[in-house]
Order: C-alpha cells, then sequence, then structure tokens
C-alpha cells in the first residue's frame, strides 16, 4: 500500500490541468503502473477484515477520480464503468477463487482436496491437525 502511495503523485502529475494526458493514456498508465502494486499477491487479503479491504477501495477511488477528472460528488460506480476496472474487493475474490482451484488441481498434494473448512476452529487445534496433515503428506512422499 505505502509502494502504491508513493506512485499516486505521479500520477498526479500526468493528469495535470496545465499538461495532462487523456483518459485512455491514464487509463493504461494506472493499469500497467499502480493496479499491479496492489494486485501483488492479494489472494491473502481474501481473509482480511472489511477495513483493510476498504483501504484497497479507498486508494483506487482516488486514482480512479484522476482518470476521468470527475469531482469528489461524482459516483464510484460510474468512475469503475467509465474506466472499465472492476473494484479491488471483486479483484482479490477472484485472484482468491484463481488460487484456490490451481492449488485444488496439484497432481501430488492432496492436502486441499482433503481439507475440511467446516470444523471448529481454535489455535492450539489448529495447529494440532495442520502438523498431523503436514506430517501425514510428506510421510506418503517418502
Amino acid at each position: 500500500m505505502d509502494q502504491a502511495r508513493k506512485r499516486l503523485p505521479i500520477f498526479k502529475r500526468l493528469a495535470g490541468a496545465k499538461w495532462g494526458c487523456g483518459r485512455a493514456i491514464l487509463n493504461i498508465t494506472y493499469k500497467t503502473y499502480d493496479q499491479p502494486v496492489l494486485n501483488y499477491c492479494n489472494e491473502v487479503l481474501f481473509t482480511a477484515s472489511n477495513k483493510v479491504l476498504g483501504m484497497l477501495d479507498v486508494f483506487q477511488n482516488q486514482a480512479l477520480r484522476l482518470i476521468p477528472g470527475g469531482v469528489k460528488t461524482t459516483l464510484v460506480l460510474v468512475m469503475h464503468l467509465l474506466c472499465n476496472l472492476k473494484p479491488m474487493t471483486n479483484l482479490v475474490g477472484k485472484n482468491a477463487a484463481i488460487l484456490y482451484n490451481r492449488l485444488t488441481g496439484l497432481p501430488n498434494i492432496s492436502f486441499w482436496r482433503e481439507y475440511d473448512f467446516n470444523r471448529s476452529r481454535n489455535l492450539k487445534t489448529q495447529c494440532i491437525r495442520e502438523i498431523a496433515q503436514y506430517n501425514a503428506i510428506n510421510d506418503e512422499d517418502l
């Protein structure tokens, strides 16, 4: 997030009033320069609180206001439609689903296929179960 914040002033200079780029150039710049920083390894954010995900959305909305040159009263949905972008919360969920499908499709690792998501969870029993499953997987490989 800090790295993306450092990139926002450069984006503001590109969108300046006296000398500025068009909406298409700004949109491409955001997608290639700012958005990859936010998308990097964001699958783990799927379990994050709504406050953390809201911070990502707020940052994206700040950048989106610069692309079409909208004022603060411009609706966020309209800016997403103009720029053809999805909210960060949707991207995090999509990337997490893709990662889960990749992990369950791995041929030699049965951990994710046999993982029971509905078990009661507390840290002590969870660690014991995880270690037992890890040892069982490693014993099968030997």
